[in-house]
C-alpha cells in the first residue's frame, strides 16, 4: 500500500479519472473550506482544480467523459442551510450554479438516459 496525500488536514471522496491517468478527490483546507484536487499517477503530483470559498463542498462525482465535475454544496447563513449543485468545466475552469434550494444535497450522480 502506497500513501498519496500528505496534508495536515483530511483528503476524502477518491473518484477515478475515466481515463485512468489519476483520480479525484476533495481536501479539507486549514480556513475550514475544501478543495477539489487532482492526483497525476505519472507526475506524482497533485494540482488544485477547485477552492470552495463561500460553499462547503458535500460531494461530486465525474462526467463520464472527464470534461466536467458536478458538485453539491452546503450553503450556511446565520438562520438558515442551502443547498447548491454546480457544474464545473474541467478544459474552460468555469464554475456555474445550477440552482440553489432550501435543503442539503447528497451525492451527485451522471445519468444517461436512453430513447425508448
Amino acid at each position: 500500500m502506497t500513501q498519496l496525500t500528505f496534508t495536515e488536514t483530511y483528503s476524502t471522496l477518491p473518484i477515478w479519472a475515466p481515463n485512468a491517468h489519476g483520480f479525484y478527490y476533495k481536501e479539507a483546507n486549514a480556513n475550514n473550506t475544501y478543495s477539489i484536487v487532482y492526483y497525476d499517477f505519472e507526475t506524482a503530483e497533485k494540482k488544485q482544480i477547485l477552492n470552495a470559498n463561500k460553499d462547503v463542498i458535500r460531494a461530486f462525482n465525474i462526467s463520464p467523459d472527464g470534461s466536467r465535475l458536478v458538485i453539491t454544496g452546503l450553503e450556511q447563513t446565520t438562520n438558515d442551510e442551502y443547498g447548491n449543485l454546480y457544474f464545473f468545466n474541467l478544459k474552460k475552469n468555469k464554475l456555474i450554479q445550477v440552482f440553489h434550494m432550501p435543503i442539503p444535497l447528497g451525492i451527485p450522480h451522471w445519468v444517461r438516459l436512453q430513447a425508448p
